[in-house]
Formats: structure tokens, C-alpha cells, sequence
């Protein structure tokens, strides 16, 4: 789920916490059935994908840009 998020940032160049946190919550709805299967909780989804996702913003402020770094 955290590489759906990532790919999505990626893809549409944004970082900010509250998009991430928009695209946290489209995967995890996404994946409904995934976590039925392996017994997680949406909670429990969304915690563990934030607390993982918290990252993605450290990496696009030291890895991405317009010009190489």
C-alpha cells in the first residue's frame, strides 16, 4: 500500500501531508479485501501506512527536483 502512495506521488509530483493523507485512505479503501484476508483493521492499515509514509516527504525534498541535485 505505501508503494501505491509513493507511485502516486511520484507520478503527480505532490508531497504534501495532507495529499498524502488523501491517497493514504484511496489505497486502504482500495484494499478492503486484502485486509480482510490478512485480518488487519482499516485503523490499524492506516496507521501503519502513515507512520511508514511519513518519509516520502524527507525523500522528495532530498532526492527530487527539477534540476539534478
Amino acid at each position: 500500500m505505501l508503494h501505491e502512495v509513493m507511485q502516486s506521488c511520484l507520478s503527480e509530483n505532490r508531497w504534501e501531508t495532507t495529499w498524502v493523507d488523501q491517497k493514504i485512505d484511496e489505497v486502504i479503501s482500495k484494499g478492503l479485501n486484502e485486509l480482510v484476508k490478512i485480518d488487519v483493521t482499516i485503523e490499524e492499515a492506516k496507521r501503519e501506512v502513515t507512520t511508514r509514509a511519513k518519509g516520502l516527504v524527507a525523500f522528495s525534498e532530498r532526492y527530487i527536483s527539477d534540476v539534478p541535485k
